[in-house]
């Protein structure tokens, strides 16, 4: 794969729905990180979708819920961010 390619784009929903667990997208979200880890897919984020993830989720789930996703977002995608 050429560098800075990738294969699949996570937006802002996606997290949410992956995090917020009464969300109705949470089932189809969690199938969808499974299927990019099963099939050694190459994610990639923005900082924008990261900021918009963490203003989404700080409302319903506080600021604790948004500083995992935080913290998550970047370790798995640290050299994916866009």
């Amino acid at each position: 794969m050429a560098q800075g390619s990738f294969d699949v784009l996570f937006d802002s929903s996606a997290y949410v729905a992956l995090f917020a667990l009464d969300d109705p997208l949470t089932d189809g979200a969690i199938g969808l990180f499974d299927l990019v880890k099963h099939k050694h897919l190459n994610p990639v984020t923005s900082s924008l979708i990261v900021d918009e993830g963490i203003t989404l989720l700080s409302h319903p789930g506080g600021q604790d819920l948004a500083r995992l996703f935080l913290f998550l977002a970047w370790a798995v995608a640290v050299n994916r961010v866009c």
